[in-house]
């Protein structure tokens, strides 16, 4: 340790150079307590010596502070870090550069399609999404070495798939293919196994089985707007209508052989259930005895579609046929008979009693 001699008033004063620990013991006695007067008696040296390391000490203190990193910030960094080194190793591997013309940069970033993040690329090379996607879509069934490398995932992805009783997602399984050495993504992943129809068990399950129990319950539309049958109780169509009388409500049911337009049967009830459609289509069928074979079609209303109504159809050997829903259009001449009804007779008079 070097020392220097100065005079003030007389006395003489030695200067001392002090180690790093010794300035960490003197802050120390200060911040428990002591003060500055006996710390710089004992070090030898003046009280601004001793305040100045104090002040220092404080500065480095609030630098640590001000630059602490949270665990969120961290994790950021890390995700910034990890996509900045995607994008040099993607500059590296591309044949071309940056700066080159779009149509070239895009013939040379199609083989990393599927192999690297699609966001990253285009990053890197400076080229939206749109471009490079329909670039790709466009010119996949040309390139045959993407073709091999989808038909290489397929393999993996079916044999992961089935390995796992079903249960892995395109999450899941871009996991374990990576693990396995593939390069791809998760976006990739998932349009290859819906492409397959492979879904995982956990997420498709219960809509296969409410699927298997609704199999004998088909609503298909079997007449497709086509109302003119070309012989009578060929094919019949139903439809309830809501109409008020002194304040109160009344559903109208009707039948209607498409074949005339004419009306076979009709039920009033003051409620759409399903004894006011099964009861109005016994009275049809009374008035009638058609063959089986006979289609029926109405909306998907709860009481066209409920069990009681249904099975009863199936029993006299009637097909059922149904409108798709919130398309009227698909009934349309039942429809327009409840709307002539309405427009040409029950609004036009005021009815005293249910029965009149």
């Amino acid at each position: 340790m070097s020392n220097s001699i100065n005079t003030e008033k007389g006395s003489v004063v030695r200067k001392q150079n002090y180690t790093e620990q010794q300035k960490e013991a003197a802050i120390s006695r200060y911040n428990n307590g002591e003060t500055v007067i006996s710390i710089a008696k004992d070090f030898h040296t003046s009280r601004s010596t001793i305040y100045y390391w104090i002040k220092k000490s404080q500065e480095r203190a609030i630098h640590v502070a001000n630059n602490t990193v949270s665990v969120t910030d961290y994790k950021k960094l890390q995700k910034k870090l990890r996509r900045q080194q995607l994008m040099i190793e993607i500059l590296q591997v591309a044949h071309c550069s940056p700066k080159a013309p779009l149509s070239e940069k895009l013939r040379a970033l199609a083989p990393l399609y599927g192999k690297y993040p699609v966001h990253v690329i285009c990053e890197a090379f400076n080229i939206s999404r749109g471009t490079y996607y329909n670039h790709i879509f466009r010119n996949k069934r040309e390139n045959t070495k993407y073709k091999a490398h989808r038909e290489e995932l397929k393999a993996a992805i079916i044999d992961l798939f089935y390995k796992h009783n079903q249960t892995l997602g395109s999450k899941r399984i871009t996991g374990e293919l990576k693990e396995a050495g593939f390069h791809t993504t998760k976006e990739m992943v998932f349009e290859l196994m819906k492409e397959m129809g492979l879904f995982c068990i956990r997420s498709k399950s219960k809509r296969l089985y409410n699927k298997e129990r609704q199999d004998e319950r088909k609503r298909n539309n079997l007449i497709n707007r086509d109302f003119c049958p070309l012989q009578p109780n060929q094919v019949w169509a139903g439809d309830t209508t809501m109409i008020e009388v002194k304040m109160k409500k009344y559903f109208l049911c009707t039948v209607m052989d498409l074949f005339s337009r004419k009306i076979l049967a009709y039920g009033i009830s003051y409620s759409e259930n399903t004894h006011l459609i099964k009861s109005t289509f016994e009275k049809a069928v009374k008035s009638r005895s058609p063959q089986k074979g006979l289609v029926f079609h109405s909306d998907q209303g709860r009481a066209y579609t409920s069990n009681t109504f249904v099975n009863y159809l199936k029993e006299l050997g009637v097909l059922q046929s149904f409108s798709k829903k919130g398309t009227p259009y698909d009934n349309s001449v039942a429809e327009s008979f409840n709307a002539t009804l309405k427009e040409e007779e029950l609004y036009r008079y005021h009815y005293h009693s249910e029965r009149e």
